[in-house]
């Protein structure tokens, strides 16, 4: 039962109201409250009007108590799920909010409703395996994720353009999983190259907290071996590129 509910993604919306515009700034006010049902129901939403949804190139986050401080500007990125701009907080970003409101560049706008989601702490990490070497944060979601030890996996092969590759687990910082219709995955290795390519991977066994977890890879998102790392999507010179971000920890290749 509790692999079933830790694999089904259920989201209870609330209404943000405390929502302003001027110029092309977008502004929404957290507190206390807000941060609480954020955290309990996983997200948080708020309406925008007809009249500023295609003047909008910035959304600001502000908290309560430090609202009038000047906002920084932050390179978090904001999602499109139909006509939602959604925007993942996790714990280390609202932190940042609650010290200084933060501006986030809305590299487009059209979009009916701001959604603010809670990446919640990866479930499963006992505390012997924090410092771990084999500890891998698996997310199943964009604000679902498991930490645990993977059995019977110690390497991976993967089919690219020049001809099969095997790659040990030791040597990647992160792998993101179905990237497009051929089901393609990025592989950011630890000194920073990346393959791209078709990945061959079985069920995966995850020990936890809580027991062994069996994980289909078509519900696998990305791998991670650090728990603030995640993958984004950049917009290059030759066309869009997969990057991961890894938050506080150590990037690949330092």
């Amino acid at each position: 039962m509790l692999k079933k509910l830790l694999l089904t993604a259920v989201v209870a919306v609330l209404v943000l109201s405390s929502s302003t515009f001027a110029q092309d700034r977008y502004s929404l006010t957290l507190n206390n409250e807000y941060l609480t049902n954020l955290k309990s129901s996983g997200s948080l939403k708020s309406e925008v009007s007809e009249s500023a949804r295609n003047k909008i190139g910035f959304i600001e986050l502000r908290y309560d108590d430090s609202k009038d401080k000047t906002p920084i500007e932050l390179d978090v990125e904001i999602t499109r799920n139909g006509s939602d701009a959604v925007i993942v907080l996790d714990n280390e970003l609202i932190a940042k909010i609650k010290g200084q409101p933060v501006r986030i560049p809305a590299r487009e706008n059209g979009f009916s409703r701001v959604l603010l989601k809670y990446d919640a702490p990866a479930v499963g990490i006992k505390s012997s395996q924090i410092i771990s070497e084999d500890l891998l944060f698996v997310r199943l979601s964009d604000v679902k994720s498991l930490a645990g030890e993977l059995d019977e996996i110690s390497e991976i092969t993967m089919t690219t353009k020049f001809g099969d590759v095997t790659i040990p687990m030791e040597q990647i910082a992160g792998i993101k999983l179905h990237t497009d219709e051929d089901d393609s995955a990025v592989v950011v290795m630890v000194d920073g190259d990346v393959l791209t390519g078709v990945p061959s991977l079985p069920t995966l066994q995850l020990s936890t907290d809580w027991g062994k977890a069996e994980i289909n890879p078509e519900a696998v998102q990305s791998i991670t071996t650090t728990s603030n790392s995640k993958f984004s999507r950049q917009n290059t010179d030759f066309g869009t590129r997969w990057t991961l971000k890894t938050g506080n920890s150590f990037a690949p290749g330092m």
